[in-house]
C-alpha cells in the first residue's frame, strides 16, 4: 500500500513495487510549500477523473497518471476505500489521490508539515 512520508521540506509518496508497475510511475516527491490543501475523500477514487496512463477499472481501480480539464493527477486507489487528496500548486502534478492505511492521520501530519490550518 502506498504511503506518505515527510523528508526535509518534501512530501513523498512511496509506492509499492506492484503500484509502480500498475502506475507506470515511480515514487513522487514535491515540496511541502506546493501543498495548497489536503483532505480525506471517501471513497478516494471519486476524486479521480480523466484519461490515464496506468491501470484502471472505472469506479474500482485508478492507479497511474490521470489528465482532466488541464489538470494532472497521480492516483493510487485500489477499491473504494477512503484516501488522501492533496492539491498542489506550481508542480507538474496538480493533485495526489492516495489510499493509505490511516488517511485521517496522514491528512493531519501533512497539514502540520505544510503549515496549513485545519
Amino acid at each position: 500500500m502506498a504511503e506518505f512520508g515527510i523528508d526535509g521540506g518534501q512530501l513523498v509518496v512511496r509506492l509499492s513495487t506492484m503500484e509502480k508497475v500498475e502506475a507506470v510511475h515511480g515514487d513522487v516527491s514535491v515540496p511541502l510549500s506546493a501543498v495548497r490543501s489536503v483532505m480525506v475523500s471517501d471513497p478516494a477514487i471519486d476524486a479521480v477523473h480523466g484519461w490515464r496512463v496506468g491501470t484502471g477499472i472505472p469506479g474500482l481501480v485508478a492507479v497511474g497518471t490521470f489528465r482532466w480539464d488541464g489538470k494532472v493527477t497521480l492516483a493510487v486507489c485500489n477499491g473504494r476505500a477512503p484516501g488522501v487528496v492533496v492539491d498542489l500548486d506550481g508542480e507538474r502534478l496538480d493533485r495526489l489521490v492516495v489510499v493509505t492505511e490511516d488517511p485521517a492521520a496522514d491528512v493531519d501530519r501533512i497539514r502540520r508539515a505544510a503549515h496549513l490550518g485545519a
